[in-house]
């Protein structure tokens, strides 16, 4: 593939393919700071690098840094407070971030990503309940065909032993792909690993892996959600397989 090396879009698409797909962390940051040398206010490069930095490398200050700059580009921009919420939530701290999702959701009440990141956050605290809430106020107001919404529906509901609801959200997924929408096999997995089906949760996270989709790539950064598959020997050789780096020093 031949790219305009002087373009920084050229460069963060390129980054976010190795960050996404071929799960090539090293090539993604090398990606987000060539698309930066090109053009240092990239808000697009500067929100998804702080994403890489914080989700997969676990440099939480670099990250801070790197959105902070996105924020002062655009201010206003939603995409910027809706990831800049993920970056205290990856750096374990839960409480933090469901204040930042509220600030959201009081701000661009129509906008599904607040109620999306909000649902996460609590369900990170164990606040089932009213993680529950925040996703079906989701659902209401997303793209009806974004699989993601529907899995962590089915997830919260397992999680609360409403095993009935959660199974008609599997449903909904089927009645997705059926009409030829995409559903990333991890969002049914977060369904059974809701209803602690622990084999079909892990055979669907390996579906996930052989066809290098997106969502992969928190798997093993988000204890909260893979908890009762941590100690299972085919969940901790896919972590493995992923390669996570290492962070530095100064990171732990």
């Amino acid at each position: 593939m031949t790219i305009d090396e002087g373009l920084a879009e050229a460069h963060t698409a390129l980054a976010l393919e190795a960050m996404s797909h071929r799960y090539d962390w090293h090539a993604a940051r090398e990606g987000f700071e060539r698309a930066l040398e090109r053009n240092p206010s990239s808000v697009d490069a500067l929100v998804w690098y702080a994403v890489l930095e914080s989700g997969i490398w676990g440099e939480a200050d670099r990250a801070m840094q790197l959105m902070a700059r996105a924020e002062r580009l655009d201010p206003r921009s939603r995409e910027v407070r809706f990831n800049k919420g993920f970056l205290p939530l990856n750096a374990g701290r839960p409480a933090e971030a469901v204040r930042a999702f509220e600030s959201l959701v009081a701000s661009e009440p129509e906008y599904y990503g607040g109620y999306e990141g909000l649902a996460i956050a609590l369900a990170a605290q164990g606040r089932y309940e009213d993680a529950l809430a925040a996703a079906q106020t989701t659902i209401a107001v997303a793209d009806p065909n974004y699989d993601l919404p529907i899995g962590y529906l089915g997830y919260l509901y397992g999680r609360l032993g409403q095993r009935a609801d959660a199974l008609k959200q599997l449903e909904q997924l089927d009645e997705l792909a059926a009409r030829g929408r995409y559903v990333s096999p991890v969002t049914r997995a977060y369904v059974y690993a809701g209803l602690d089906e622990v084999d079909e949760a892990i055979a669907w996270l390996e579906k996930g892996f052989e066809e290098r989709t997106h969502w992969l790539i928190w798997v093993g950064r988000e204890p909260f959600h893979w908890g009762n598959l941590a100690s299972d020997p085919r969940f901790q050789d896919l972590v493995r397989r992923m390669n996570y780096p290492t962070p530095t020093a100064e990171a732990r």
